[in-house]
């Protein structure tokens, strides 16, 4: 049963992905289930555990608290096992009486050994835990359990904030991104549970699912934060395989035929096979994997983050110093990315001539660049799904299946830098050929578009402006400026109703923008509708108490009233 949960192990594309570049979360999963292992061994040999099984126990839990805060878990797992272990055993009356209260005083200097043993290990190699060792470790776990990171991630084919999941996120992204046999096993097992114990202590058992189900329950309870998938709980991941493998161990006994057992491995082998297959055809991106029942990794795109861990920068820098001979050259060279970390040390020392820079995709346009590497997290999915994503100019692309993960692109048209830099500077009919020379270029570039509908309305050519601007909501649906850029169109033609339905867009992706709410507010009171428009400017000075054009708008609201 362990070999064959090895095997389980191994061949679960996201875990072995991970173990190949995560530093903390696969070394946290190993401590956890040595601790759980080494507890389950300690219950066992009561009342007079082994020096040897002790001393490894608090070597797990300490393992765990110096890669992660979560590690004190362990401890509570081990006082509450141990009460469980005892009510097992002596029954809950007796546990409660006098003879049950002795035995647990007996056990108390284990605890006691075990856990300020494996606690203070835990803190020896951690300089914030050892400044305050009974203060820091736990205002450390108070944080992390409600870890303050802010950042959009696509989930369910929607774009929420971390802030913001749905109870369910975790139980989703289990179910769709393990492998079938793990999921099957996982069910059997659940439904096997009280037959498992012919061959294992169903309390042991039972303890092994606590550990599965105790910390993904209580992330729920408590609404932490979450983002990157089901990584930050990779460490119950072993817990859930050994639950999982038993109803297997439990089938083989069960089944006498020898016909029976091969129909049993067959079927076996074949949901084996595939998530094997996964691994070999897109090396070294064994984690960007769904499961076969949910559709892989194809369905997956556009509806949940694919390499959300930038694996794909590694090909896209390779590549590019390779094939653009950049090492060979004396040109000064800048690289933009949305990667800036992985790309600076893959890219580093390479010659002195190439500077690498950050910038946001939808921010490549503001800078002059030569090259550009883009990973597909952050972009909106609806350029995912439409295919608008990647952009012209790419020379490369990092694919998991048939999905790009990563693009390495050549600058070969600079007319949108430039046509923003005459746009700032007030030249609009340079700007207009410009735009149009790159929308010329790439049709389906989503600034380009925009800003040569800007640059027809500051011309006088509404028409085209309003066409072209709309053109660029096609590509890119979710443009704040856009929508804004629309509403203040109709507003200057004096179309109140299409003013009032594009500002109301534009609050609907940006509603932190007090010029939003005051043009808004503007098109409310052409209308004659005062109600409204007092609202609307009041949201503007809620956020900016200080715009003295939307105070003159309020004071003449309620002249008009008088």
């Amino acid at each position: 049963t362990g070999i064959f949960a090895i095997i389980l192990i191994t061949l679960t594309p996201r875990f072995l992905g991970h173990s190949m570049n995560n530093p903390k979360d696969i070394p946290f999963a190993a401590s956890y289930i040595i601790a759980i292992y080494f507890t389950i061994r300690f219950l066992k040999k009561l009342p007079k555990p082994g020096w040897k099984d002790i001393l490894l126990l608090i070597a797990a839990i300490a393992m765990g608290i110096n890669i992660r805060i979560g590690g004190i878990l362990t401890i509570a797992y081990l006082v509450l096992f141990l009460l469980w272990e005892l009510i097992s055993v002596m029954g809950l009356k007796p546990v409660f009486s006098n003879a049950g209260l002795l035995e647990i005083l007996k056990n108390i200097k284990y605890l006691a050994i075990i856990g300020v043993g494996g606690f203070f290990g835990g803190v020896l190699f951690w300089p914030y835990g050892l400044i305050s060792p009974l203060v820091n470790p736990f205002q450390t776990l108070s944080h992390m359990s409600k870890y303050p990171i802010h950042i959009t991630i696509l989930f369910d084919s929607k774009h929420i904030g971390s802030m913001e999941v749905p109870w369910y996120y975790i139980p989703k992204w289990m179910t769709i991104s393990n492998p079938i046999y793990i999921l099957t096993g996982f069910i059997l097992s659940f439904l096997l549970i009280f037959f498992l114990k012919k061959r294992y202590q169903i309390r042991h058992v039972l303890m092994i699912l606590f550990t599965v189900l105790f910390p993904v329950g209580y992330a729920i309870y408590n609404d932490s934060v979450l983002y990157d998938g089901w990584r930050h709980f990779l460490f119950i991941y072993p817990s859930f395989v050994v639950f999982s493998t038993l109803s297997y161990d439990y089938l083989f006994s069960l089944i006498k035929n020898k016909y029976g057992k091969v129909i049993l491995s067959a079927g076996i082998l074949v949901m084996l096979a595939m998530p094997f297959k996964h691994m070999v055809k897109n090396h070294p991106y064994e984690y960007v994997y769904f499961n076969e029942m949910y559709g892989g990794v194809n369905k997956a795109y556009g509806k949940y983050e694919t390499d959300y861990y930038m694996n794909c920068v590694k090909e896209a820098s390779e590549w590019l110093v390779k094939n653009e001979k950049l090492q060979n050259t004396d040109k000064e060279i800048t690289i933009i990315t949305n990667c800036i970390d992985p790309a600076k040390i893959y890219l580093s020392g390479l010659t002195d001539n190439i500077t690498v820079k950050y910038a946001r995709y939808y921010d490549r346009n503001e800078k002059q660049w030569d090259y550009a590497i883009f990973y597909s997290r952050f972009t909106k999915r609806t350029q995912l799904v439409n295919k608008t994503w990647p952009p012209k100019g790419v020379i490369y692309t990092v694919k998991a299946d048939k999905i790009p993960l990563c693009v390495v692109l050549k600058n070969e048209n600079n007319s949108v830098y430039l046509g923003n830099e005459a746009l700032k500077n007030g030249d609009y009919i340079k700007a207009k050929e410009l735009f149009e020379d790159a929308v010329e270029y790439d049709p389906n570039n989503e600034d380009a578009n925009l800003n040569l509908g800007i640059a027809c309305l500051y011309t006088g050519n509404f028409i085209d402006g309003i066409n072209y601007v709309k053109k660029s909501l096609k590509i890119l649906p979710e443009s704040s400026v856009a929508y804004s850029t629309l509403g203040s169109a109709y507003l200057k033609l004096e179309e109140y109703d299409n003013a009032i339905k594009y500002l109301t867009m534009a609050i609907e992706q940006n509603p932190r923008n007090p010029d939003l709410y005051r043009k808004l507010g503007i098109a409310f009171r052409k209308k004659g509708n005062l109600e409204f428009a007092f609202k609307c400017f009041g949201r503007t000075l809620a956020m900016n108490p200080k715009d003295m054009q939307t105070l003159a708008y309020v004071a003449d609201i309620y002249k008009e009233k008088e």
